[in-house]
């Protein structure tokens, strides 16, 4: 369970809302307070019928949480998502998604990828893509968010840039 403590004001927010013993990892609090996102296997909205770990961000103006890890064809992954990180102002979030059906032309086991949310849009942005627009051919991990939503991340993947022959992972900011 997540909590947010307001210490000026003497009181404390579960933010996670975990009512039916599933698990929280994975939490961030934007710099200015006012958004916490958490991974959570807990069936927080209706439309949540799986068990899969699912990304949320609760902003504590509302105080309603929302969904983040939801995509156009697959509102429930069936693989998990976690890892969310939130910018300053809690307007954009990064995440990681091991789901097989969340990219096009994806299918089967698909590497770990990185997506980026814009809150105030919805539009949500694949951001390990090759620079061929071909699959990546490695996972991605540890997105970081700046304030205007470029993330940084580290990935095994060779096709990320045009002529990487790496054999280690390497650092890629988008």
């Amino acid at each position: 369970i997540i909590y947010v403590r307001d210490i000026l004001a003497e009181d404390t927010i579960n933010v996670s809302r975990v009512s039916d013993f599933g698990t929280v990892v994975d939490s961030d609090i934007s710099g200015n307070g006012q958004v916490v996102v958490f991974a959570t296997n807990s069936r927080l909205t209706d439309a949540d019928f799986d068990n899969a770990f699912d990304v949320y961000a609760f902003n504590l103006q509302s105080p309603v949480a929302t969904k983040v890890s939801s995509f156009p064809d697959a509102p429930n992954p069936p693989l998990g998502t976690s890892f969310p990180t939130v910018n300053s102002t809690g307007t954009k979030i990064a995440f990681l998604s091991s789901a097989s059906n969340v990219v096009p032309g994806t299918s089967g086991v698909t590497p770990i990828d990185v997506f980026v949310t814009d809150l105030a849009s919805g539009i949500q942005r694949h951001v390990t893509g090759s620079a061929a627009n071909a699959l990546p051919d490695g996972s991605s991990f540890a997105p970081s968010i700046s304030d205007n939503g470029s993330v940084a991340f580290y990935s095994s993947a060779n096709n990320l840039t045009n002529g990487s022959t790496s054999l280690t992972r390497d650092v890629f900011f988008y």
